[in-house]
């Protein structure tokens, strides 16, 4: 449940963004660090699933992003004539969200998911600003792999650094029930 991946995201990295916001709140050179600061973070579920971490991830950091926006805007004057480069200068954007999943089909629903997530919180960014990126052609994308994340080294699917965040759920049903594919996995660990 998104109750239940708040009690992850939240203390991981969410708390520590909202402090830095509401310690910024007047300062526009803070402002702007931040948001220099969210371009650079990566957020990685390794047993993605239908992608709920990294959609609720995705969420949080975007409304995080347009609060920053609208105020560094009123303290710049700009509200009225908010001016904006065609991807709106987002700081946030689907590429810096990463996963692994077994099933194609799952991957499918987080890339999905991800995508209409995306679209969500441009209609939110435009019936606050008055302004929406254009999206299209469609550059920005997740990175969902289609492997097992148990046999790849996870710097094939991203090269991890301080800004990177590994969180999510993984698969498990007790090391007595395990059986096939996943038995085999958990033995060799």
């Amino acid at each position: 449940s998104e109750e239940n991946i708040n009690k992850i995201v939240y203390p991981l990295f969410l708390d520590e963004l909202q402090q830095r916001l509401a310690d910024s709140w007047d300062s526009k050179k803070e402002l702007k660090k931040l948001r220099l600061d969210l371009a650079k973070i990566k957020i990685f579920d390794p047993a993605c699933g239908c992608g709920n971490f990294l959609v609720v991830s995705y969420r949080h950091l975007r409304q995080l992003e347009l609060e920053l926006i609208v105020r560094l805007n009123n303290l710049e004057g700009s509200q009225d004539s908010i001016q904006l480069d065609g991807s709106m200068g987002l700081s946030i954007t689907l590429n810096q969200f990463y996963g692994i999943e077994i099933e194609e089909w799952p991957a499918q629903v987080a890339r999905m998911a991800l995508f209409l997530t995306d679209h969500q919180e441009n209609l939110r960014l435009e019936r606050i600003t008055g302004a929406t990126p254009n999206r299209f052609p469609i550059k920005d994308y997740a990175n969902i792999q289609n492997a097992n994340a148990l046999e790849i080294a996870w710097n094939d699917a991203l090269l991890a650094n301080e800004d990177t965040y590994v969180l999510g759920n993984p698969p498990f049903i007790g090391g007595k029930k395990i059986s096939g594919v996943l038995g085999s996995d958990y033995r060799e660990l």
